[in-house]
């Protein structure tokens, strides 16, 4: 009984660890691009050996694949469980307004989450000197992550799919403005940073509403970014816990 209890406290301190090491590599690759950041980079800030990451991992790019992976996963449970809760039984088209604009609340909240598609999109320059090895997978791990932004499905919608292509890239368009011109976005737009999102997504919020019919009954009104997050338990509580606690103590948003 014993070793049954040790060897699960040791498989579940190897999951920790795995997240820990997965967690510090996506914001050393967000805030700096893949190509800067080198494995002991990753040990040194996430306070492991280099030869651990090599037991979990191998090679960096091994490290980045399991991100996009994770990243894709969780949208994607995400995602279904938004669409649940915006669900309207007699409009389809409310049903899409309210999961595009929810769904823009969170990835304005969860900015890491976006910031690997243009990690990923860097990585696909073909100017860059790739084997045609390396620029396949790089374009497989751009499919991937962009299709976990999946524009909602409803067989009651009237739009062709190239009207809902449009959606998505005008979501993707938007989504990434708080990321790309953040210091000149919160100087226009806001006086701080949450009246900045929160005046950014009242524009996004307004042309859907146009875009898509919704009366001004129906549209959704906040005086906060977190007043339209939808939180959802994907993640296994001792991973949330985790991912809690390390973003404190970082003095980072989780």
């Amino acid at each position: 009984m014993a070793a049954k209890k040790q060897g699960r406290r040791t498989a579940e301190q190897a999951k920790i660890t795995k997240i820990k090491i997965m967690t510090t590599a996506t914001i050393l690759f967000c805030d700096h691009g893949y190509q800067q950041v080198s494995l002991r980079d990753i040990s040194e800030k996430a306070g492991v050996s280099h030869s651990l990451i090599r037991h979990y991992f191998g090679a960096k790019h091994q490290i980045w694949e399991e991100i996009l992976y994770a990243c894709h996963n969780y949208m994607t449970r995400y995602m279904i469980e938004l669409q649940k809760v915006t669900h309207h039984d007699s409009d389809s088209n409310i049903s899409l307004y309210r999961f595009l604009v929810c769904l823009m609340a969170f990835v304005m909240k969860r900015p890491r989450l976006f910031q690997l598609i243009f990690a990923c999109a860097q990585m696909t320059d073909p100017v860059k000197m790739q084997s045609e090895e390396e620029q396949q997978r790089n374009h497989d791990h751009l499919d991937l992550i962009f299709n976990a932004y999946e524009i909602y499905q409803d067989e009651n919608l009237t739009y062709s799919q190239e009207k809902l292509t449009i959606l998505k890239w005008n979501f993707l368009n938007f989504a990434s403005t708080p990321i790309l011109l953040k210091p000149l976005m919160f100087k226009i737009l806001g006086s701080d940073h949450d009246r900045g999102l929160l005046t950014h997504w009242r524009l996004y919020e307004n042309q859907m509403s146009k875009e898509l019919n919704v009366d001004d009954s129906d549209r959704i009104r906040a005086n906060s970014i977190s007043d339209v997050v939808n939180e959802f338990d994907i993640l296994d509580s001792d991973v949330a816990e985790f991912l809690k606690e390390y973003f404190a103590k970082n003095g980072m948003q989780c």
